[in-house]
């Protein structure tokens, strides 16, 4: 049966396994629930159109097209749409570059996706951007 309300998150990463993880920790989360997956960026784009999900969450390392083009893509086809960057390899240069492509924050892989405090997703985003976005990924939940 397909869920109609809550947050519908499509999830996108090279590892199935990740994938898994990331499904197991967010079926306990009331009103947020799976609605696709995508194994690269090609299939995370196209995902995104068709499932219209509220929230994608990128591994920024995806195959046949990065995380960042996929972000720029996403964003272009629904501005309002929230892009998380799930990854366990940030630097300065690699967030603001995703950032200008319009990811709303990231989740480090190494700190178990931080889910249990949506504050924490933007420990380290808040560092770099001059003002607040418009509106916080932790607002929509």
């Amino acid at each position: 049966m397909m869920q109609t309300q809550g947050v519908r998150i499509l999830l996108a990463d090279n590892q199935d396994t990740v994938r898994a993880g990331l499904r197991s920790m967010l079926k306990d989360r009331r009103s947020w629930y799976v609605c696709g997956e995508a194994d690269n960026g090609v299939d995370a784009v196209r995902l995104a159109d068709e499932l219209s999900p509220d929230v994608v969450v990128l591994d920024l390392d995806l195959n046949e097209m990065d995380g960042v083009d996929a972000t720029r893509r996403i964003k272009r086809s629904r501005p309002a749409r929230h892009v998380l960057i799930f990854t366990d390899d940030v630097n300065e240069y690699r967030i603001r570059r995703v950032l200008a492509a319009g990811a709303t924050g990231f989740v480090l892989k190494s700190d178990g996706g931080g889910w249990s405090k949506p504050s924490q997703v933007f420990c380290i985003t808040k560092r770099f951007l001059p003002r607040p976005p418009q509106k916080p990924f932790s607002t929509v939940f």
